[in-house]
C-alpha cells in the first residue's frame, strides 16, 4: 500500500462529504493533492540523500512512520483550511452579462 494515493484518497472522500459548491471542490482537491505529491517527493529524496550520504539507513527514529504521522496532521490541516476559508468562496458570481451600448 503505498501511502501517498492512500492519503490523497481520503483527502478527496473528506472533501466530497462536505456541502459546498463542486468548484471549490475539484480546486481545492487539486491543490491538496499537488501539496501532498510535493511533500512526498521531498520525503523521498531525503530519503536517497541521506542513503547516499551515509551508505545506509540508520536514523534515530523510523523516518517513514514519522512521515505517516507528519501526513496525516498535513492532511488535517489542509481539510480544517478548506473548512474555515475555502469552504464558501464565491468563485464565479452567475451568468456573465452581455454589454450593451446605449447612445
Amino acid at each position: 500500500p503505498c501511502l501517498g494515493i492512500g492519503i490523497m484518497t481520503s483527502f478527496i472522500i473528506l472533501l466530497l462529504l462536505i456541502r459546498s459548491p463542486w468548484i471549490n471542490k475539484l480546486i481545492y482537491s487539486i491543490f491538496g493533492v499537488i501539496v501532498i505529491l510535493l511533500m512526498n517527493s521531498v520525503r523521498i529524496s531525503y530519503l536517497l540523500i541521506h542513503l547516499y550520504k551515509n551508505q545506509s539507513y540508520q536514523l534515530a527514529m523510523d523516518a517513514h512512520d514519522l512521515s505517516n504521522y507528519f501526513f496525516y496532521i498535513v492532511v488535517f490541516l489542509l481539510f480544517l483550511g478548506y473548512i474555515l476559508w475555502f469552504q464558501y468562496v464565491p468563485l464565479f458570481r452567475g451568468k456573465v452579462g452581455r454589454l450593451t451600448f446605449s447612445v
